[in-house]
């Protein structure tokens, strides 16, 4: 813990408390100006705002989904209304010969069908071009360190993506929510006492002394 670097009302490593829970893991609280759950108050309190705000969310798609009920119960009015005329022109091809261009279909179902078939024949070769792909930038541009991560194509291209090693990865894993948590409790545990007797901070918030300027 270190006291003669800090402020008379204010920490000059930062008042947050995210500020103090990290002077606090690296064992460099302040008994007179730091909360030992600071941190846990502040997460309750975002907790309860995430949960308003979601809650405000689901309120507006509720409104939202009530507008696309309406909209579709027109739209569904709309379809009966076009299948009438379908009829309709139907009866005139009959009749006269003239073909609506409402009677050609869309045919969305064919078209999957089309483009399964086209997919399933394109296949066998698309595979062979993407292992000879595979194979050429394995040849020509990997090395002890490059190596071919990822291979595929589409009706266009074949896409071949290589990938190495860092030379200078970071010496420290990146921090994990388990590591990070076990370090506090680890404070918790180490320096929680300090507190349990300790005058209670000043509520800094109401302090209307202006800090003061770095020379």
């Amino acid at each position: 813990m270190t006291d003669l670097r800090d402020g008379f009302l204010y920490h000059p490593d930062g008042e947050t408390e995210t500020d103090q829970l990290r002077r606090l893991v690296a064992g460099e609280h302040n008994l007179a100006l730091d909360d030992l759950f600071s941190a846990t108050l502040v997460e309750a309190d975002e907790a309860i705002s995430k949960v308003e705000d979601d809650h405000c969310k689901a309120v507006a798609q509720l409104e939202r989904l009530q507008e696309k009920i309406e909209s579709l119960a027109l739209e569904i009015e709309d379809k009966k209304a076009q299948k009438i005329e379908v009829a309709s022109a139907i009866q005139r091809f009959h009749k006269t010969g003239e073909l609506d261009e409402i009677l050609i279909p869309a045919a969305d179902k064919l078209l999957t069908s089309e483009r399964r078939k086209f997919d399933a024949v394109d296949a066998p070769k698309k595979q062979i071009e993407i292992e000879e792909a595979r194979e050429w930038v394995a040849e020509k541009i990997c090395g002890e360190k490059w190596d071919v991560s990822d291979a595929y194509a589409d009706d266009e291209f074949v896409y071949v993506t290589v990938k190495r090693l860092r030379a200078k990865p970071p010496k420290a894993p990146r921090p994990t929510r388990e590591r990070l948590v076990d370090k506090i409790r680890q404070a918790f545990e180490d320096f929680g006492a300090e507190f349990r007797d300790r005058i209670k901070p000043a509520n800094l918030a109401s302090v209307t002394t202006a800090r003061p300027r770095a020379p």
